[in-house]
């Protein structure tokens, strides 16, 4: 049974919601279909946000969501993806949703409690007595 372009894209869609996007979204990006040709099987992937521009979105494509996408879509056979032309999010290197302590901060943190425990960084009262 051959199946209709709506029914593949909703499918499609659907293996986005279940599979990539929140993977995508830890790093500030977004994928979504920009188009499926039913004749050739390739899919073409809309990079926004941080995605759009990045060096990496490349490996994003073909070892997460193309291999994601084959496994689960029989029609899917290639997916490409084209950089969102408005987006204004710089690259995933440069963008920074870490909102806790600086690198440096955190390793004062260390020292502090490695100083105060003699050596020992952890909290854990029951293992400094041991």
């Amino acid at each position: 049974m051959t199946r209709t372009k709506d029914q593949i894209i909703h499918d499609i869609e659907s293996v986005i919601d279940k599979y990539i996007k929140v993977t995508v979204e830890q790093h500030g990006g977004q994928v979504e279909v920009k188009e499926f040709d039913t004749d050739t099987g390739k899919l073409t992937m809309l990079m926004k946000g941080a995605c759009s521009g990045c060096a990496g979105s490349t490996a994003t494509l073909q070892k997460g969501i193309e291999s994601t996408m084959k496994h689960y879509i029989p029609e899917v056979k290639q997916v490409v993806g084209e950089d969102d032309p408005n987006s204004t999010v710089k690259p995933y290197y440069e963008y920074n949703p870490w909102d806790g302590p600086t690198y440096d901060n955190m390793l004062d943190e260390l020292d502090r409690l490695s100083t105060e425990n003699g050596g020992n960084i952890s909290n854990d009262t029951d293992k400094n007595n041991n």
